[in-house]
């Protein structure tokens, strides 16, 4: 008797915490839409305040810039790029970045500014290359490289991966690391052709 007057108690209780979830998740979410977007309109040119630089090697620095509220997110869609515009040397220079941030982070955008030919860590990746030739390969691609570049131009394809990845078996595991989009648009649909399995991906 005691359990069955103990049971509707339960399945209320159950009920009451699942409702509570939901309206909690639904709640994230309605928050969510509700974060104001920096870029509304690509036609125009939106002044962002240099809040913070961290350089992070001798060529290449992270610039952090503001957004116009701590709430806002920059609203870059996926798989595109923005135009920093500035004077340098009494000259207006524009070029194209892919922000290293995302909309899940609030109130500012970081973009990584590095000279084309200039590659992170370079100089210890090729010495890992040279004393460890059976262990570990190097290949790099670049979408503007210099005159007496040897390797890949452009950005990462089917054929590139196929070239200078291991096979897709079950002791391999493909690491990778970089802005979304490409990871988005150009890792992943290249590993699905090539048929490694999601299980034997990650990105960081």
């Amino acid at each position: 008797m005691e359990h069955l007057l103990e049971s509707p108690v339960v399945v209320g209780v159950a009920v009451i915490l699942a409702s509570l979830l939901f309206l909690f998740l639904k709640g994230l979410r309605s928050k969510s839409k509700k974060d104001p977007i920096t870029l509304k309109d690509p036609n125009i040119k939106y002044a962002l305040p240099l809040i913070d630089k961290e350089e992070i090697s001798h060529d290449a620095k992270k610039f952090r810039f503001g957004l116009p509220s701590p709430q806002h997110i920059l609203g870059l869609p996926i798989g595109q790029h923005i135009f920093l515009s500035a004077k340098v040397n009494g000259n207006l220079v524009i070029r194209a970045y892919t922000p290293v941030s995302s909309d899940e982070d609030h109130g500012f955008v970081d973009l990584v500014v590095k000279t084309e030919d200039d590659i992170l860590l370079r100089t210890e990746l090729e010495e890992v290359a040279e004393s460890h030739p059976d262990q570990f390969k190097l290949w790099y691609t670049l979408d503007r490289p210099p005159k007496d570049w040897k390797y890949s131009t452009g950005f990462i394809t089917e054929n590139m991966m196929k070239d200078h990845l291991p096979s897709p078996t079950d002791d391999v595991l493909i690491l990778m690391c970089g802005p979304p989009p490409m990871i988005q648009f150009a890792c992943n649909p290249n590993l699905d052709k090539l048929k490694y399995p999601e299980a034997r991906r990650f990105a960081y």
